[in-house]
């Protein structure tokens, strides 16, 4: 097999910029029109509503995945079924939830 290499080179916009940037100029300052552009984020706390509701989700599905096994001599003496047929429901209750994410 023969090893090749690519090389590739920026274009002229980024060499153009490179450029300017290399003129001297600290890229520190700026200008009051480029400050006014910058969009302001969004406040509201709105995000943190997502977070708790995603944490209380999680919380409540693998909380009911993970104490299954608690109640799995419970759930045979109820039901008057072999530990096996009950052992099946938690496994396909916990590959329900791993397989859909």
């Amino acid at each position: 097999m023969e090893d090749r290499f690519y090389f590739v080179s920026p274009s002229s916009s980024v060499q153009q910029s490179l450029s300017e940037d290399q003129d001297g100029e600290d890229g520190d300052e700026w200008d009051a029109d480029e400050i006014a552009n910058i969009p302001e984020p969004p406040d509201g706390g709105f995000g943190w509503v997502i977070v708790a509701a995603s944490f209380l989700c999680n919380l409540i599905l693998d909380g009911i995945a993970y104490t299954f096994g608690i109640f799995f001599m419970e759930f045979v003496r109820y039901y008057e079924v072999p530990k096996g047929k009950v052992a099946w429901v938690g496994s396909l209750l916990s590959g329900f939830y791993l397989s859909v994410g």
